[in-house]
């Protein structure tokens, strides 16, 4: 039996055109994203803000341990979404409490730069110096 083919919705030049996003308000998009979330988690969970020292700047994170009096050496690099143009660490606060106290383990969520600003890849730039960072 033969195939059919499908004419496609966009030539490769359409499809590959730049698009415009010179009026784009990227701010008020960020502002919009993350929406308010409750802490789940049961025991006492310890965060605070820190600055990871990479070659040449430091980046803002929020590390969320447990408070029991064992010190756990394993360690979770949390990355935010958002598509590495919005987002930042306190928009998923709980979610990384729950982790450190689900693993087990200090949760580091990672405030990388976010584009368009800082152009594609700066933030996995940014995520591997904090890799480094840790280990």
């Amino acid at each position: 039996m033969e195939r059919t083919k499908n004419k496609p919705l966009l030539s490769d030049e359409e499809a590959m055109a730049a698009i415009d996003l010179s009026n784009v308000d990227f701010q008020n998009a960020r502002d919009g994203m993350g929406s308010p979330n409750k802490d789940l988690a049961s025991s006492s969970i310890i965060d605070k803000s820190i600055l990871v020292q990479c070659e040449n700047r430091y980046i803002p994170a929020i590390v969320c341990r447990p408070a029991s009096k064992i010190p756990t050496r394993n360690a979770c690099l949390y990355l935010h979404g958002g598509g590495f143009i919005g987002g930042n660490s306190l928009t998923l606060l709980n979610q990384c409490r729950l982790i450190a106290e689900n693993a087990n383990c200090t949760v580091i969520s990672l405030d990388y730069r976010l584009a368009p600003e800082i152009p594609f890849p700066g933030a996995l730039y940014d995520s591997y110096e904090a890799v480094q960072w840790i280990c």
